[in-house]
């Protein structure tokens, strides 16, 4: 057997990254500090921004912020004494070609 990770276990694994009301919710917030960023602000957001603006501990966001970096879900760079959190991209990008197949299935089976 192959120690290759399957694209059908990579997505369990964000699946499950997923499978959290407040991670959702710090995924939208990511997605929208891209939207409403300026040229003067720094990219991604602080443990604390997130924990402020989810209305959680800055120890329960660390914690969902390190379940989603494990799942490659979000990505973290260092910005002087703090992690600055963005959305990786690739990632959303792969799960969009697996499911797409799967949205054209069920909108020609609606069409019929």
């Amino acid at each position: 057997m192959s120690d290759e990770v399957t694209s059908e276990e990579r997505l369990q694994e964000i699946f499950v990254a997923l499978g959290s009301v407040k991670r959702l919710l710090i995924l939208r917030l990511l997605a929208e500090a891209v939207t409403g960023r300026t040229r003067s602000l720094a990219a991604g957001l602080t443990i604390s921004e997130v924990a402020t603006a989810v209305e959680i501990t800055r120890f329960a966001a660390s914690h969902h912020l390190k379940i989603l970096r494990a799942a490659g879900v979000v990505k973290a760079t260092r910005d002087r004494q703090s992690l600055r959190h963005e959305l990786e991209i690739n990632t959303f990008l792969s799960i969009d070609e697996w499911l797409l197949p799967l949205l054209q299935s069920v909108e020609t089976q609606v069409e019929r």
